[in-house]
């Protein structure tokens, strides 16, 4: 009886491990599962970060211009003051006056 009991005992401990081992297995599968959808979602998540990136440089670049255009503006501004300023220093004098001034002082 003791080579039944033992043979017996034998194929438990051989399904125990056959179990074991099969566990084992399919959790080492889950495993490299879960570690390639995990790659996929950091890969995912680094693209967005650059994108975010991007979209703030882009912002940053933007405001810059666009404080560029106002001070642009702004000069223009004070330009057309300058010009409308002259003008007026010049109003009464008339172009033919103007004119013979300056032949006069190239005679000269």
């Amino acid at each position: 009886m003791g080579t039944k009991e033992e043979t017996k005992l034998k194929t438990e401990l051989q399904d125990i491990v056959l179990q074991t081992f099969t566990q084992f297995s399919t959790r080492i599968a889950k495993n490299e599962e879960l570690g390639a959808v995990g790659s996929r979602l950091l890969s995912g998540f680094q693209q967005e970060l650059e994108v975010n990136a991007c979209l703030l440089g882009l912002q940053d670049h933007l405001t810059k211009a666009k404080s560029i255009l106002n001070e642009l503006e702004n000069l223009l501004e004070d330009l057309a003051s300058a010009i409308n300023s002259s003008k007026e220093s010049f109003s009464p004098l008339k172009d033919k006056d103007l004119c013979e001034e300056f032949d006069q002082q190239a005679i000269i």
